[in-house]
């Protein structure tokens, strides 16, 4: 999900090389304007940092621990079954402290990653697809069968971890003050892992006829997923979302094996028809997302623009767009001139408004059309705003340096997020068709035969048939003589999609 451009990059998740690689002022240097703390501005008005901006990093961590104990919090089980890796040293201990765990041992029976079990076999070994989405035994995957059979004792943690209700895994900055935007996130990686291992676990338990055990180790997916979702940032709501697709690939390996009975799969249909929604990526957008912004915003009132501009410079973004290039020795010796930050924080909220609007619209394809406008107005404005870098760092007598600065700002640093609400509305369909995939193993245990058309599911499994909101028509259902075909195109008629096509597929054919 990297893209070429700064602006398409998750602001949660950008480490910034206009940040990185810039030269720190002094903040008294700057001729900067001071911000005024409002809801127009900064959003928010605490907690501060000693030079009295906002410390979203601590916002956000305050936020998203409310009401989490050491008893229900789900991300000290998960840290304690992958080991202390997962955290990076300069804040591990912290992290642990926060947790109210008082050390973590650096060697124990912690989770093993895939590649790291297999890195030392002489023949190359790549995981089998297939063991996630059919059932299969130790005798087809003897490697595979021994990396589970590694991880039993982190993955009956990992189990534990989902039966509790609440996730927090604290969010800490390296730099002082602490900004948002450089945080880290810790074990997400890992943590879709695990659930990978789960899902095949469950194949082979079904595929040695434990439809029980299967099950189980299936909904724990599904609740992981919910679980690392709680996080505030995007990024850990993309991985919920992957999580549960992973999930959706096991249901899909049950429901199609023809190893159910009509009680079994009822049972399970229930069960995956009362998960609540994924943890939703429009809050992201609008908490996390917007501090971080905001963050880095504030981050360059208090250093100076052109230190981040001329690192900016050096960036392909930047670089290839210049029509000629811009003498780095003689714009520091411009000073810099006073700028409104009030003005353009009002201008990124303004921004932010707008696309939380657009994700909140009623159907896919409405809010795919309201993220255009807005990614055709920001695309604009970064063809624009490019060359006008030449007036900032190089024109001593400058107009409108507030107008031509937030331009530029907003068009390098706004992240492209209609992707994030895509991949939301894609694992919402994966789910949705896993539902109806259960519902035919049901149907077909009790019947002999799949149906001809998904009506017949109706209503004894669903009140109306299932609709495909990519198309907004009856799911796509193909009867075959012994199987079946359900399809969904996903966002696939949509141009930005078409290099990387989400369609969703599940056959049947027994």
């Amino acid at each position: 999900m990297k893209n070429t451009t700064i602006r398409k990059i998750s602001a949660s998740a950008l480490i910034s090389t206009v940040l990185l690689l810039s030269v720190m002022a002094k903040a008294d240097d700057s001729p900067s304007t001071k911000i005024i703390l409002s809801p127009e501005t900064t959003r928010i008005s605490e907690p501060l940092n000693e030079d009295g901006t906002v410390n979203y990093l601590a916002a956000l961590n305050e936020q998203y621990s409310k009401g989490v104990t050491a008893e229900n919090n789900a991300a000290i089980l998960l840290l304690q079954a992958a080991g202390p890796k997962i955290l990076a040293p300069v804040i591990k201990d912290k992290v642990l402290a926060l947790l109210g765990l008082s050390s973590l041992p650096s060697e124990g029976d912690y989770f093993v990653g895939f590649d790291t079990y297999v890195g030392d076999s002489e023949e190359a070994y790549e995981f089998p697809e297939e063991a996630v989405e059919a059932p299969w035994s130790a005798e087809d995957y003897p490697k595979l069968a021994g990396w589970l059979k590694a991880n039993e004792k982190p993955l009956l943690l990992v189990i534990s971890a989902t039966n509790r209700p609440r996730y927090y895994m604290p969010m800490l900055s390296a730099d002082e003050p602490p900004r948002a935007h450089t945080g880290l996130v810790p074990g997400l990686h890992i943590q879709r892992e695990m659930a990978r291992a789960l899902v095949v676990r469950a194949m082979l338990k079904l595929g040695s006829g434990d439809i029980d055990g299967a099950k189980a180790d299936l909904l724990a997916v599904h609740r992981l997923a919910r679980l690392v979702g709680q996080g505030p940032t995007l990024i850990e709501r993309l991985v919920g979302m992957a999580v549960e697709s992973e999930a959706c690939k096991g249901d899909n390996g049950l429901a199609t094996s023809g190893r159910l009975s009509n009680s079994q799969a009822q049972t399970y249909l229930a069960t995956l028809q009362a998960l609540p929604a994924l943890p939703s990526v429009t809050e992201a957008m609008d908490v996390s997302e917007r501090f971080c912004l905001l963050d880095i915003t504030t981050h360059i009132s208090r250093t100076g623009y052109k230190n981040e501009l001329l690192a900016l410079l050096d960036t392909n973004f930047v670089d290839k767009r210049l029509k000629t290039k811009i003498d780095k020795e003689k714009a520091l010796q411009i000073p810099e001139m006073p700028v409104d930050w009030d003005d353009i924080l009002k201008r990124m909220n303004a921004l932010y408004d707008r696309m939380v609007a657009a994700a909140g619209k009623p159907t896919f394809a409405q809010r795919m059309k309201a993220f255009d406008r807005i990614s055709s107005e920001l695309k604009a404005l970064e063809n624009d705003s490019i060359e006008h870098m030449r007036e900032l760092l190089l024109t001593e007598e400058k107009t409108n340096t507030t107008q031509t600065l937030g331009s530029l700002l907003i068009a390098t640093l706004a992240p492209e997020l209609s992707r994030a609400v895509a991949m939301y509305d894609i694992t919402t369909m994966k789910l949705r068709t896993s539902q109806v995939a259960m519902a035919l193993a049901a149907y077909r245990a009790e019947v002999g035969s799949y149906p001809e058309s998904l009506a017949e599911l109706c209503p004894k499994y669903f009140k109306t048939v299932p609709e495909d909101f990519f198309t907004t028509k009856p799911l796509d259902y193909r009867h075959a003589k012994k199987g079946y075909r359900l399809y969904s195109p996903g966002p696939t008629e949509y141009e930005k999609f078409k290099k990387y096509p989400q369609e969703i597929e599940i056959t049947a054919d027994k």
